[in-house]
C-alpha cells in the first residue's frame, strides 16, 4: 500500500498519511491502525468527483441563506447546512460508502458485557448517525484550534472514541480526511 505523508497545517508539525481509497489492498485494519496512532489520515478517490458536485449543488441554497451565528462560536465565513440527508440524495450516498461504514463500525463498535440474574450476558452496538452538518468555509475563514466534538457527549479522555468524521478539505482535489474523534 503505497502512502506519503503530507504536512498538516498545525502547530504541533505532525504529518498526516495519506492513503489512496482505490487501492484494492486497503485493509479497514489498516485504516483503524493509522487512526489509533495519529487520530486522522487523509483518503485519496475515495468519492467520485460527480458525487462532490452534486452534493455540492445540492446544499448551495442552505449555504447561500445561512444565518450568522450569534454566538460567535462560527465565524461569518463559515456557512453551515443542517438536514443534508434531506435536502441531498447525493449526501446519502456519501455516508453509505462502503469504506467509510466499515471504519465507523470497526472503530466505534462498542462491546458490552453485563449480568442478568446468574447470567452473563455480552451485546455489542454498532455506530448511528446521530447528526450530520455540511460547512462550507471561505475566503478569509480562519483554521480552528484543535478541539474534541465529543464534548456534547460528556465523555471522558479514557472512553472509547464515539465519533467518526469526514470532511473534504480540498475542495478541487475531493480528497477527505477522516478524524477519529476521541
Amino acid at each position: 500500500m503505497g502512502s506519503q505523508a503530507e504536512t498538516f497545517p498545525t502547530h504541533a508539525g505532525k504529518t498526516l498519511e495519506s492513503i489512496d481509497a482505490s487501492d484494492p489492498s486497503l485493509t479497514t485494519k489498516y485504516l483503524s491502525s493509522i487512526l489509533h496512532r495519529d487520530g486522522a489520515f487523509i483518503a485519496r478517490n475515495l468519492v467520485p468527483k460527480a458525487l462532490c458536485e452534486r452534493i455540492r449543488a445540492d446544499l448551495r441554497p442552505s449555504f447561500e441563506s445561512a444565518i450568522s451565528d450569534e454566538s460567535g462560536f462560527f465565524p461569518s465565513t463559515t456557512k453551515r447546512a443542517y438536514s443534508v440527508l434531506a435536502k441531498s440524495d447525493a449526501c446519502g450516498e456519501l455516508v453509505v460508502n462502503p469504506l467509510f461504514q466499515d471504519l465507523a463500525e470497526s472503530i466505534l463498535t462498542s462491546h458490552y458485557t453485563y449480568w442478568e440474574g446468574q447470567k452473563q450476558l455480552h451485546v455489542s452496538g454498532k455506530p448511528q448517525i446521530a447528526s450530520i452538518v455540511g460547512f462550507r468555509v471561505e475566503p478569509g475563514g480562519k483554521q480552528q484550534a484543535l478541539h474534541r466534538d465529543d464534548a456534547d457527549y460528556h465523555t471522558r479522555n479514557i472512553d472509547m472514541p464515539v465519533m467518526l468524521g469526514c470532511v473534504t478539505v480540498r475542495p478541487l482535489s475531493f480528497d477527505l480526511l477522516f478524524l477519529l474523534k476521541r
